[in-house]
């Protein structure tokens, strides 16, 4: 969310839950490629705060009311079909995000299992209900082939270039 306008992206999610009625949520995420943020003219070292002034703004624009926004008096349309507007997951590998996302109140996407435990319990110490169950991630990508062993050939470079990007 660091790269994105909070008000366009308040609006365009709030266009989506309008078009599809309840199926639309947020995950946030901070980002942590250099490159990214220097490409948006961001500054990475700020990007906590970043990622909050979005959320707060995306929170106060789904209510449908004017709100002061830089020093201007804003109002995003349409409102959101879902009350309070579209649920809002956090993603994260650190203890750090699990707490962050425990402490907002928000639901939690964790890069490994164990993180969980951790935001469950921050959660509970914030006074929030129980988070909804734990999603177990699917695939990140997808290859079909009708030939298997003739395409990895021609995949595997690819998937090992982009693994390695990731993991660098």
């Amino acid at each position: 969310v660091t790269m994105h306008d909070p008000l366009r992206l308040a609006e365009d999610l709030a266009v989506l839950d309008n078009i599809a009625p309840g199926r639309v949520w947020l995950t946030a995420g901070m980002g942590y490629r250099p490159h990214e943020f220097e490409m948006f003219g961001k500054d990475i070292k700020k990007r906590l705060g970043l990622m909050n002034h979005v959320l707060d703004t995306v929170q106060k624009a789904w209510t449908g009311e004017p709100f002061e926004y830089e020093g201007h008096m804003v109002r995003v349309t349409p409102k959101p079909v879902q009350e309070g507007g579209p649920k809002i997951y956090m993603g994260g590998s650190t203890d750090k995000s699990a707490i962050r996302a425990a402490k907002r109140g928000y639901q939690y996407f964790p890069g490994h299992p164990d993180l969980f435990k951790v935001y469950e319990e921050e959660r509970a110490k914030a006074g929030f209900p129980p988070p909804e169950k734990h999603l177990k991630p699917s695939a990140s990508f997808l290859y079909v082939s009708d030939d298997p062993d003739r395409d990895w050939q021609v995949l595997a470079p690819h998937i090992s270039y982009a693994t390695n990007t990731y993991a660098g």
